[in-house]
């Protein structure tokens, strides 16, 4: 009998997610989505399974049930979610084809006629109105068809199917990590909350008195400063290429196999390293929004979020390097923003701040991620590139100045860390005289900044001052404030210091 290959994507996963600003729902889509692609999705095809994880999924099934497989796995995402599609395709295999054979020409075909059922999948419609129809007070997408009491809440609210079916997803792992706590529930492993509470706990991570936070709020008051979070947003590097590059479907399975558990180890070892609890404390310093593939998507309080993100960074490679014998790298963005700041264009910022790291990179031709952040004081803080051009760039005349050295590898970014911790005790007028100076003219800047490093009353932190710079310029030619790359181009990391300042402990 011929086989096919069956590749399967969900659709506009992160639109699905965070359709709304809701803690609870972002969780409970997120689950719901990793339960019905770990475990739903092998079971509805036909087939043997290379991979089912981070929303796609990828079969050797008999080539006459191809297409219902396919068909089984669309029909129950529409039913299981009510507004979460998949796009599948398929491509016929040759009679001999086995484990090891060459699998590169049909994997390009399979992608791109994927990628083509993608763009030929209808757009989402809007809403139409009615006077006899609510609007789903949540998302706001799609008619209230159900009632929902959130906590403490006096009137029930009207919630469509999705949005219901994701608070009710939410509530399902919320009852059960008590369970999984007290060693009355067996842990099911290809459930993230029950996989991470179980291991966490046999490496020593107490839950006791703890839950998942109930909002924003929650991590907010354990935050330092308080009422910030950060999110972190990572992403792999060069997935594409390196999937197009795997000989066989036997080291496809490993390869996909690495880079999930790699991800899945990095965070687990960031938690234990950096987001243990706080005494008193009765929720966790996090909560994990998406996990799957080599996506991450993790929010943490602000003053741990730095730490989280180089630890990934750091751990994701060896962990690949154990798994599959290849150090694959990934990049990640940080943001530090106030609780209240909508979710959805936060998630959407992190987005353009690791695009534009992830470009960056390629640019310089690095085999390591890069780490970019940005800290949202202005609710005109919609995307990276932007604020780049705008605040962080200046051309004049013949000259550009670069107010920052974003994005940094893991060692720049230690180095600034560490910068900023010789400098605790720096008085902030000094740091704030410092940057002001940075949106000088770069001869003025010069005059000011020295002017204020020559006045700087500890001997020692404007030791510290110096040697950064001189760290940063290594071979280039240092003119305080600034770094000089070539005859036109000047850059610091001066304002990334003072903009990081509130959020390294």
């Amino acid at each position: 009998m011929t086989q096919a290959l069956v590749a399967l994507d969900t659709d506009r996963i992160k639109d699905y997610v965070f359709a709304t600003g809701k803690l609870a729902e972002i969780r409970g889509a997120s689950a719901l989505l990793d339960y019905l692609n770990r475990e739903e999705m092998p079971c509805l095809v036909r087939g043997e399974k290379i991979y089912a994880h981070g929303g796609s999924g990828l079969f050797v099934v008999p080539s006459n049930q191809a297409e219902t497989s396919i068909q089984s796995v669309q029909k129950h995402y529409q039913e299981a979610t009510e507004s979460a599609t998949v796009t599948g395709a398929k491509i016929e295999l040759p009679s001999n084809f086995e484990e090891e054979s060459n699998l590169r020409p049909y994997w390009r075909r399979l992608s791109l006629q994927l990628r083509a059922a993608k763009e030929r999948n209808a757009s989402p419609t809007s809403i139409v109105t009615h006077s006899f129809l609510r609007p789903c007070v949540s998302c706001g997408s799609y008619h209230a068809a159900n009632t929902y009491f959130e906590a403490d809440a006096v009137r029930p609210v009207l919630l469509c199917q999705s949005c219901y079916i994701k608070h009710r997803e939410d509530q399902q792992i919320k009852g059960e990590i008590p369970k999984l706590v007290r060693g009355e529930l067996p842990p099911r492993p290809n459930r993230l909350w029950h996989r991470l509470v179980s291991e966490l706990q046999q490496a020593n991570y107490s839950f006791k008195g703890l839950s998942r936070p109930e909002d924003f709020d929650a991590l907010g008051k354990q935050s330092s400063p308080k009422d910030y979070l950060g999110l972190i947003y990572a992403d792999g590097d060069d997935m594409g290429r390196n999937l197009e590059g795997i000989p066989s479907l036997k080291e496809m399975r490993r390869f996909a196999r690495a880079v999930d558990e790699g991800i899945y180890g990095a965070v687990k070892h960031a938690i234990l390293g950096h987001l243990q609890p706080e005494p008193g404390a009765n929720s966790l310093p996090f909560d994990v929004l998406l996990l799957g593939g080599d996506d991450l998507v993790i929010v943490t309080t602000a003053h741990t979020a730095v730490e989280v993100a180089l630890t990934v960074m750091e751990q994701f490679p060896a962990l690949t390097e154990e798994y599959c014998g290849q150090r694959l790298s990934l990049s990640v963005a940080v943001i530090w923003a106030h609780i209240k700041f909508p979710l959805g264009s936060l998630v959407e910022l992190a987005e353009s701040t690791l695009k534009f790291a992830k470009k960056e990179r390629a640019k310089r031709r690095l085999t390591e991620g890069l780490l970019n952040f940005l800290v949202v004081s202005s609710p005109n803080h919609l995307d990276f590139g932007d604020y780049y051009k705008s605040t962080l760039k200046e051309e004049h005349l013949n000259e550009t100045l670069y107010r920052t050295m974003r994005p940094y590898t893991m060692r720049e970014m230690h180095r600034l860390v560490q910068a900023k911790r010789d400098l605790a005790t720096a008085s902030r007028g000094k740091l704030e005289q410092l940057r002001s100076a940075l949106f000088k003219r770069r001869h003025q800047a010069m005059l000011e900044g020295l002017i204020t490093l020559l006045r700087w009353r500890d001997v020692e932190q404007q030791q510290h001052i110096r040697q950064l710079m001189s760290d940063f310029a290594a071979d280039q030619t240092e003119l305080f404030p600034w770094i000089r790359r070539n005859s036109h181009t000047y850059h610091t990391p001066l304002l990334d210091l003072v903009e990081l300042f509130d959020f390294i402990p």
